[in-house]
Protein backbone atom coordinates (compact mmCIF):
# COMPACT_ATOMS: atom_id res chain seq x y z
CA UNK A 1 0.00 0.00 0.00
CA UNK A 2 1.32 3.44 -0.90
CA UNK A 3 1.83 6.09 1.74
CA UNK A 4 -0.82 8.80 1.67
CA UNK A 5 -0.68 11.61 -0.88
CA UNK A 6 -1.03 15.31 -0.08
CA UNK A 7 -4.72 14.86 0.78
CA UNK A 8 -4.09 11.77 2.89
CA UNK A 9 -5.33 9.39 0.20
CA UNK A 10 -3.39 6.39 -0.96
CA UNK A 11 -2.48 6.71 -4.63
CA UNK A 12 -0.26 4.47 -6.68
CA UNK A 13 1.93 7.49 -7.42
CA UNK A 14 2.13 8.86 -3.85
CA UNK A 15 5.30 9.02 -1.81
CA UNK A 16 7.99 6.55 -2.71
CA UNK A 17 10.10 5.00 0.04
CA UNK A 18 12.94 7.48 -0.45
CA UNK A 19 10.63 10.48 -0.20
CA UNK A 20 8.86 9.02 2.82
CA UNK A 21 12.20 8.39 4.54
CA UNK A 22 13.42 11.91 3.72
CA UNK A 23 10.29 13.54 5.13
CA UNK A 24 10.36 11.32 8.22
CA UNK A 25 14.01 12.24 8.81
CA UNK A 26 13.33 15.95 8.33
CA UNK A 27 10.37 15.81 10.72
CA UNK A 28 12.50 14.04 13.34
CA UNK A 29 15.27 16.62 12.96
CA UNK A 30 12.73 19.44 13.14
CA UNK A 31 11.29 18.09 16.40
CA UNK A 32 14.80 17.79 17.86
CA UNK A 33 16.08 21.18 16.65
CA UNK A 34 16.76 23.64 19.45
CA UNK A 35 17.61 26.83 17.60
CA UNK A 36 15.58 28.93 15.19
CA UNK A 37 18.11 29.01 12.31
CA UNK A 38 18.26 25.19 12.30
CA UNK A 39 14.44 24.97 12.40
CA UNK A 40 14.20 27.47 9.54
CA UNK A 41 16.68 25.46 7.45
CA UNK A 42 14.83 22.19 8.11
CA UNK A 43 11.50 23.85 7.34
CA UNK A 44 12.95 25.07 4.04
CA UNK A 45 14.15 21.53 3.22
CA UNK A 46 10.75 20.10 4.18
CA UNK A 47 9.07 22.68 1.95
CA UNK A 48 11.25 21.67 -1.01
CA UNK A 49 10.51 17.97 -0.44
CA UNK A 50 6.76 18.56 -0.22
CA UNK A 51 6.79 20.80 -3.32
CA UNK A 52 8.57 18.05 -5.28
CA UNK A 53 6.00 15.47 -4.16
CA UNK A 54 3.12 17.80 -4.98
CA UNK A 55 4.53 18.58 -8.43
CA UNK A 56 4.96 14.87 -9.18
CA UNK A 57 1.41 14.18 -8.00
CA UNK A 58 0.00 16.99 -10.17
CA UNK A 59 1.89 15.70 -13.19
CA UNK A 60 0.43 12.25 -12.62
CA UNK A 61 -3.07 13.69 -12.26
CA UNK A 62 -2.65 15.66 -15.49
CA UNK A 63 -1.59 12.45 -17.26
CA UNK A 64 -4.63 10.64 -15.84
CA UNK A 65 -6.90 13.47 -16.97
CA UNK A 66 -5.42 13.47 -20.47
CA UNK A 67 -6.03 9.74 -20.74
CA UNK A 68 -9.62 10.16 -19.54
CA UNK A 69 -10.22 12.98 -22.03
CA UNK A 70 -8.83 10.81 -24.84
CA UNK A 71 -11.10 7.93 -23.83
CA UNK A 72 -14.08 10.29 -23.60
CA UNK A 73 -13.37 11.60 -27.10
CA UNK A 74 -13.28 8.04 -28.45
CA UNK A 75 -16.51 7.13 -26.65
CA UNK A 76 -18.26 10.24 -28.00
CA UNK A 77 -17.15 9.36 -31.54
CA UNK A 78 -18.39 5.79 -31.09
CA UNK A 79 -21.73 7.05 -29.77
CA UNK A 80 -22.07 9.43 -32.73
CA UNK A 81 -21.34 6.57 -35.17
CA UNK A 82 -23.98 4.43 -33.47
CA UNK A 83 -26.52 7.28 -33.65
CA UNK A 84 -25.85 7.72 -37.36
CA UNK A 85 -26.10 3.95 -37.92
CA UNK A 86 -29.17 3.42 -35.72
CA UNK A 87 -31.42 2.18 -38.53
CA UNK A 88 -28.77 -0.16 -39.93
CA UNK A 89 -27.97 -1.60 -36.48
CA UNK A 90 -31.66 -2.21 -35.76
CA UNK A 91 -32.26 -3.81 -39.17
CA UNK A 92 -29.25 -6.11 -38.74
CA UNK A 93 -30.47 -7.16 -35.29
CA UNK A 94 -33.98 -7.85 -36.62
CA UNK A 95 -32.50 -9.87 -39.51
CA UNK A 96 -30.47 -11.91 -37.02
CA UNK A 97 -33.56 -12.59 -34.89
CA UNK A 98 -35.67 -13.56 -37.91
CA UNK A 99 -32.95 -15.92 -39.16
CA UNK A 100 -32.67 -17.41 -35.68
CA UNK A 101 -36.44 -17.91 -35.50
CA UNK A 102 -36.37 -19.61 -38.92
CA UNK A 103 -33.65 -22.00 -37.76
CA UNK A 104 -30.99 -20.27 -39.85
CA UNK A 105 -28.74 -19.16 -36.97
CA UNK A 106 -25.23 -20.45 -36.48
CA UNK A 107 -24.87 -23.48 -34.22
CA UNK A 108 -23.18 -22.67 -30.96
CA UNK A 109 -24.48 -19.11 -30.84
CA UNK A 110 -27.04 -18.34 -28.16
CA UNK A 111 -30.56 -17.91 -29.41
CA UNK A 112 -32.35 -14.69 -28.55
CA UNK A 113 -34.93 -16.44 -26.35
CA UNK A 114 -32.38 -18.75 -24.75
CA UNK A 115 -33.12 -21.82 -26.93
CA UNK A 116 -30.99 -23.23 -29.70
Amino acid sequence: MSPPDMAGNSRGNGLNLEQHAEITQLMTQLREANDDPKKADLTKQLDAAIVAIFDKDMSSRETDLSQLEERLTKLRAQLDRRRKSKSEIIQLQIKLMVNEADGLGFSGTPAINGRQ
